[in-house]
C-alpha cells in the first residue's frame, strides 16, 4: 500500500488518469472551450459529470511538492487558479448500456482497435503490470476487481468466467508465470530488481 492507504495500482493509475484529464482541461481552459468529454465507461466512473467543487481545486499531487519535481512538472496538472473559466467535464458513456463485447466487435470492424488491445489484460503503461504484481504479491488484491464486479452486476460479462480467471490469473502473476516480461521491463525502467520491491 502507498502512504495514503491506496493499492500500488490505484495510487499510480489515479495519478496518471488525473494527468491525462488535466491535459484536456488545460487545453480547453486556455482556448475558452466550455466542455471536455472523457470516454470512461460506467464501470470506471460513477458520476456523469464532475462537480464545480472538484474542478475548483488543484489536482497537483502532494508528492510533486517534493524538491525532486520542478514547477514544469506540476504545471501539467489541472490548477483552476491559472484560468478565468473552468470547463465542464462530463463522462457520457456511463449511460451506455451496450454490451462490452458488442463495442469491441464494432471497433474491430472499423479497425479502430484490436480485441487484444481492448482487453483488461492489455496495457501499454510501463508501470501497469508491475503495480498489479505488487498488489497481488504483497496484498492479494487486484486493481481490476472493482471494474470486473461492476461489469458482472451490469451483466456485461460472465461471473462464471471471472470466478475461474481471477484466481488463476492472480496465482500465475504472483509466481511470475504471467506477464513476467512486462513486469521486468517496468523494473528496468525504474532501475529496480525484484528484491527491491517484494517483502
Amino acid at each position: 500500500m502507498d502512504p495514503e492507504g491506496k493499492s500500488y495500482g490505484e495510487s499510480i493509475c489515479h495519478t496518471c488518469q488525473k494527468l491525462i484529464i488535466s491535459a484536456g482541461l488545460n487545453i480547453a481552459a486556455k482556448k475558452n472551450i466550455p466542455l471536455v468529454i472523457a470516454a470512461y465507461s460506467s464501470d470506471q466512473k460513477e458520476r456523469a459529470e464532475w462537480s464545480i467543487k472538484n474542478l475548483s481545486n488543484s489536482w497537483v499531487p502532494k508528492i510533486l511538492n517534493n524538491k525532486n519535481f520542478s514547477e514544469k512538472d506540476r504545471s501539467y496538472y489541472w490548477d483552476p487558479k491559472k484560468y478565468k473559466n473552468i470547463p465542464r467535464l462530463i463522462f457520457p458513456l456511463i449511460y451506455d448500456s451496450t454490451n462490452i463485447e458488442d463495442i469491441i466487435t464494432i471497433l474491430e470492424k472499423k479497425e479502430v482497435n484490436t480485441r487484444k488491445k481492448l482487453s483488461y489484460l492489455y496495457t501499454n503503461c510501463h508501470m501497469g503490470w508491475l503495480t498489479i504484481f505488487l498488489d497481488i504479491y504483497n496484498n492479494n488484491y487486484c486493481i481490476y476487481l472493482k471494474q470486473i464486479f461492476s461489469q458482472i452486476r451490469d451483466e456485461k460479462t460472465s461471473r462464471l468466467k471471472w470466478l475461474f480467471l481471477m484466481p488463476v490469473g492472480c496465482w500465475l502473476i504472483k509466481h511470475k508465470l504471467f506477464k513476467r516480461k512486462q513486469i521486468e521491463k517496468a523494473l528496468a525502467h525504474v532501475d529496480l530488481l525484484y528484491d527491491n520491491i517484494i517483502k
